[in-house]
């Protein structure tokens, strides 16, 4: 987190949060009320300042105010690097705790910066970097399951993955308070 974010917060401890304005697509895209964010200086702020709460309410922390994203599927966006999973900022995942494979082929990872969906992009790059059966084949549950870096796929539910991972997708005042 910035210094001049911290300072801000030491400041003016009690700026209401928001929610409702910031959210992040499937592929790692920012908007603003439904606006495309594109200046990289912003994106970049964005990502020095974004993280979890303690209840898993993902918010970019704007100085003394938290504006809470809302996921269209998980905080962070996963994309294949040249040293392995990166989020849509290009940091490292860290290491995988489990890789989950949801019955419309969304992939999802518990890491050690916190859960993420892979960007459909990537999908077919994915697939040629799993060990083990062909994932057609795991998916017709006639075959053990494949292997990304080490972990086996583990089958997942669409809808449940904020629940197994840990993370709420549309914070609200209503069920988050901060």
């Amino acid at each position: 987190m910035d210094d001049i974010v911290r300072a801000a917060m030491a400041k003016w401890p009690t700026v209401p949060a928001v929610y409702g304005w910031l959210s992040l697509d499937a592929r790692g895209d920012w908007h603003l009320q439904g606006q495309r964010l594109s200046h990289p200086g912003l994106l970049d702020f964005i990502g020095r300042n974004y993280q979890a709460d303690a209840d898993g309410a993902w918010h970019f922390q704007n100085g003394p105010q938290r504006v809470y994203v809302e996921c269209e599927r998980a905080p962070l966006v996963a994309r294949l690097g040249a040293d392995g999973l990166c989020d849509q900022f290009g940091r490292p995942l860290g290491p995988l705790e489990a890789v989950y494979v949801d019955q419309t082929g969304d992939v999802w990872f518990a890491s050690a910066a916190g859960p993420a969906s892979l960007d459909d992009r990537e999908l077919a790059a994915w697939i040629e970097q799993l060990e083990g059966p062909a994932l057609d084949e795991w998916l017709d549950q006639s075959e053990a399951a494949p292997r990304f870096c080490g972990l086996a796929l583990q089958a997942a539910q669409v809808g449940e993955m904020p629940t197994v991972l840990g993370f709420i997708a549309v914070p609200c005042t209503s069920i988050h308070k901060k």
